[in-house]
């Protein structure tokens, strides 16, 4: 299977709508399975917290497998962003949504061969031209942990700490260099691969290049 952080620049999206939803998918995943992940996810949430991933007051995401005839099933992190009232609404309605600007910033990424998550569709719920909610869909990071859940692990293991250490600062580097801000850039947004390679999550607050 192709690496859930693999290249999201060249590879093409594809516009559609169903159920309500406006939504930009990549090919090999239909707007029929978008919908369907929803769904699911959405029945997570209402399973309670041990059934997500993530469960904090802006936003959950758990995990969700996309069954395709022809293709071995894939796990699909699903991340809810819902109604949180008409400000920002009308913010994520002039800006983009969060949805949409965590898919953009995946992309900045990856455009300064840093990982991210491949994102594989965005969805959004408009009423009267505002964003009402928002979905990020993107592969799973499969044997992936945050940081703080690695935290045990490492104080046993200096040697690994110190070469995760050394590709966070690499990592801080590089957004230095590259002039783009992370807003919230603090351990549980920080995801650590089987490689111990780190993968920057939250991408919604990724500031762009700022030009003077």
């Amino acid at each position: 299977m192709e690496p859930a952080y693999a290249d999201t620049v060249r590879d093409p999206f594809f516009e559609a709508r169903i159920d309500g939803l406006q939504i930009v998918h990549r090919e090999g995943v239909s707007p029929e399975d978008v919908a369907a992940l929803i769904v699911a996810h959405k029945k997570n949430v209402a399973e309670g917290r041990d059934a997500c991933e993530h469960w904090g007051p802006g936003s959950t995401v758990s995990r969700v497998t996309l069954a395709t005839p022809g293709r071995p099933p894939a796990d699909v992190a699903v991340k809810w962003n819902p109604w949180r009232g008409p400000r920002r609404a009308l913010s994520d309605s002039t800006f983009g949504s969060r949805a949409a600007r965590a898919a953009s910033g995946a992309e900045r990424l990856v455009s300064f061969a840093l990982l991210a998550p491949l994102t594989l569709a965005v969805a959004e719920r408009r009423r009267f031209g505002c964003v009402v909610e928002s979905f990020l869909l993107t592969e799973f990071l499969d044997g992936s942990l945050p940081l703080p859940a690695l935290m045990p692990e490492l104080r046993a293991d200096p040697k690994r700490r110190r070469r995760i250490a050394d590709r966070l600062g690499e990592l801080i580097g590089t957004l230095h260099a590259a002039d783009l801000d992370h807003s919230d850039l603090k351990h549980s947004n920080l995801m650590v691969t089987p490689e111990d390679e780190i993968v920057l999550l939250d991408l919604d607050v990724l500031e762009p290049p700022r030009r003077v």
